[in-house]
């Protein structure tokens, strides 16, 4: 024992490197010898973002004390919620103090640009929220600078890894599309042309016979966005696979990879193509707003572009057109400068000899031009027809998914009316067939013919005609009867499923117009088919225009009151997208019982409506339209007035269209002066002698009458602007000599 404890007190007393002291009684934790001390002073802290010296009484500022530049700041902060809270914030103080919206872009665009592939849905939907209130607050010259910034953040997160990043993406992109319009979509076709091995870039010749290119596709964004859009949809259009024709995804493999979305991301993604596809094409296609009659339907029953521009414009009171960023003003005064610019006529005025020579001139060129443009097509296939085919696997392979379960059998499809909203798999229904008619609106108008048919190939043909006939049977959709009641339907619902069948007829008509003359003269299985479809449009159309079946005058929904509604619940935008099916039937059938049905159809309409209703005012221009196409000098289509309905035609023109004047008594001037113009082109070039007699004394009341109680009145003429008194003093001077009565309120009205 001794010797143990004799051991233990020596090591004890020898101190080793791992002895543990033993704390005293109320004293702290000694720190170890090697500690390293973090104590410091200082007279002052510098917290720049936190200065209590900074006065923010004067700065704008949100509820929560922070300046627009402490917004923009955290929108780099590591932490989520911090840069949710930051973009929330950002709107606060925008609409709190306007004055700031001014001077923010160039310093809000390219932080906010960095979130759209933020990893957070939160902030995403954060980023969504702003950038839709915000965007729109500037003119599309405004954003210009920053269209690159935000179209290659926004194609960059359309590849993300994560699904849900590129479907947020894709939403980001339908703002763009709205913001920015054709700087999104330009170049687009690139990226057909590039898959075909051809490009759309235009080149110089340089030194040495080097060629530089001018406008390259990879500076064109729709290219690049129409890429990433196919990438989505598991197709592909690059340039690479392009060349090698066997490395290209077949349609199995396409439909496959498209299938694996859910609906309602299917139905995000081809939403958002529609839209793109309709933005590309609006400057191109449909130059006519929605509230106008569509024109660009007639072009290919014109020869002459010249004489087709000028048909354009008729009965339009502005003589211009409507264009996104520009009008033909702009380009009128542009080339009067142009031609203004010459030494030899400087400071005179020009002769009948120069102004003949100079318009020759004009004249040759735009002919060339026109040339090129044709050229374009005719050296391959038109990048609308080649953006239809790759796409044709999955518009056939989510029609065939949605379509059973959109329109299920009539004891199902009740219970669905009753939710009074269409599903997902409806509204998918609709943009496939949307998408569809835009393609085929961009084929027929660059693949015309002189005969005005479609100039494509069997298997493009056959492609169209296998989408068709799986619409076929659920033709027309919802059935007609929903149309003219809507009692189930809620009023967005009901206008989708009425456009969708509006799109299956004129896609119909567009199928027809593909037909060869060597094909309508051997008729097969499928021209039979499509022989029935044409015969169900050609009574479709009718029914829904009037409200009436055409087997018999009985109306749907019961009594004259019932097709009176019907006939006005068919909105103006739903009309204008009528029009152009009507005239594809119009101009390829010369059977009368077609034409005079759906002629009748559209004038009964007419009188169905009021005068004040946007509708009547696009029915005033189409049916003129149609009157006056066979007096100019370069129509080339069939399409003529049938005798039959000459009469119909005179008391229209010489009684109905004067007291849609009355009704107006000039609450709109653009209709006033729609119709004065119509009248006075009929009158002048004797089109129906019998309405100038008739209008000597229906248009009295215009001008000025008496009231058996009321006295004197004056007509709508005096409540009209200069411009369009000037009109109606135009046709008076055709209608010379005027009978007494009209001569009288003439002189009455101070003419």
């Amino acid at each position: 024992m001794a010797k143990a404890k004799k051991t233990k007190s020596s090591a004890s007393t020898l101190g080793g490197d791992f002895e543990k002291k033993k704390a005293k009684l109320s004293k702290g934790k000694q720190a170890a010898t090697n500690a390293t001390n973090t104590s410091y002073k200082a007279r002052s802290i510098a917290l720049p973002q936190q200065s209590i010296n900074k006065d923010r009484s004067k700065a704008p500022t949100t509820k929560r004390n922070l300046t627009l530049d402490d917004l923009i700041s955290q929108t780099r902060h590591h932490n989520a919620v911090t840069r949710k809270d930051a973009l929330y914030g950002l709107r606060e103080i925008f609409a709190s103090y306007p004055f700031l919206l001014s001077k923010s872009l160039g310093t809000v665009i390219p932080d906010a640009a960095r979130l759209i592939s933020d990893d957070d849905a939160g902030v995403r939907k954060a980023l969504h929220a702003f950038l839709a209130s915000y965007l729109p607050q500037f003119s599309r010259n405004r954003l210009r600078p920053y269209t690159s910034t935000l179209l290659l953040f926004t194609s960059t997160a359309l590849s993300h890894i994560f699904p849900d990043v590129r479907l947020d993406a894709v939403r980001v992109l339908d703002l763009l599309c709205d913001a920015l319009g054709d700087d999104v979509t330009s170049g687009w076709q690139a990226a057909c042309q590039a898959s075909d091995g051809r490009s759309s870039s235009s080149q110089t010749s340089g030194v040495n016979g080097a060629t530089t290119s001018v406008s390259s596709p990879s500076f064109q964004h729709g290219s690049r966005i129409l890429q990433c859009y196919m990438t989505l949809l598991g197709v592909s259009l690059s340039g690479a696979i392009g060349a090698n024709q066997g490395a290209k995804l077949g349609p199995a493999s396409a439909s496959i990879i498209s299938t694996d979305l859910t609906s309602a991301s299917r139905l995000v993604i081809l939403q958002s193509l529609l839209k793109f596809l309709q933005r590309g094409n609006l400057k191109s296609t449909v130059s006519d707003t929605p509230d106008q009659c569509p024109t660009w339907c007639f072009e290919a029953a014109f020869s002459s572009r010249s004489d087709f521009d000028a048909f354009k414009v008729s009965l339009r009171p502005d003589r211009r057109r409507t264009m996104e960023g520009a009008t033909d003003n702009d380009s009128l005064e542009l080339a009067s400068e142009s031609l203004a610019d010459l030494d030899v006529t400087l400071g005179r005025g020009w002769n009948a000899e120069e102004l003949a020579t100079s318009v020759a001139g004009a004249t040759a060129i735009l002919q060339t031009l026109e040339k090129l443009e044709k050229g374009r097509s005719a050296n391959g296939n038109s990048p609308y027809m080649h953006l239809f085919t790759a796409l044709a696997p999955v518009l056939i392979t989510n029609f065939l998914d949605s379509a059973p379960t959109a329109f299920p059998p009539s004891a199902s499809f009740s219970a669905q009316q009753q939710q009074q909203q269409l599903s997902t798999h409806a509204q998918i229904v609709c943009v496939v067939a949307g998408l569809a008619l835009v393609l085929w609106r961009g084929v027929a108008r660059e693949a015309r013919d002189a005969s005005g048919n479609i100039s494509t190939s069997y298997s493009d043909r056959e492609t169209l005609s296998r989408l068709v006939g799986h619409m076929t049977p659920y033709f027309p959709f919802a059935g007609l009867s929903s149309f003219c009641d809507g009692a189930s339907w809620s009023v967005e619902a009901r206008e989708q499923l009425l456009n969708l069948s509006l799109t299956y007829c004129e896609l119909v008509a567009l199928l027809s117009m593909a037909e060869t003359k060597q094909q309508a003269q051997q008729p097969t299985k499928g021209q039979k088919k499509l022989q029935g479809q044409l015969h169900e449009v050609s009574q479709f159309i009718p029914s829904i225009i009037t409200g009436q079946t055409q087997n018999d005058s009985s109306t749907i929904g019961g009594g004259e009151a019932a097709s009176t509604m019907a006939a006005r619940s068919l909105s103006s935008e739903a009309y204008a997208n009528l029009l152009p099916t009507v005239w594809l039937l119009l101009s390829r059938s010369a059977d009368t019982a077609v034409v005079e049905p759906l002629l009748d159809a559209l004038l009964r309409h007419w009188t169905l409506l009021k005068a004040t209703d946007p509708a009547r005012d696009i029915s005033t221009e189409f049916i003129g339209r149609l009157i006056l196409l066979a007096s100019r000098p370069s129509y080339t289509s069939s399409f003529r007035i049938p005798s039959t309905l000459s009469p119909r035609l005179v008391e229209w023109l010489g009684k109905d269209l004067p007291r849609h004047l009355w009704e107006l008594g000039g609450r709109n001037v653009i209709s006033s002066e729609k119709t004065l113009e119509l009248l006075r082109c009929v009158v002048s070039m004797s089109l129906f002698p019998a309405v100038g007699d008739t209008l000597r004394s229906t248009l009295v009341p215009f001008f000025h009458f008496v009231h058996p109680t009321r006295g004197a009145i004056t007509g709508p003429y005096a409540r009209l602007p200069q411009s369009s008194q000037a009109q109606a003093r135009g046709l008076l001077a055709y209608l010379a000599p005027l009978s007494p009565a009209l001569q009288d309120a003439v002189t009455r009205a101070g003419l």
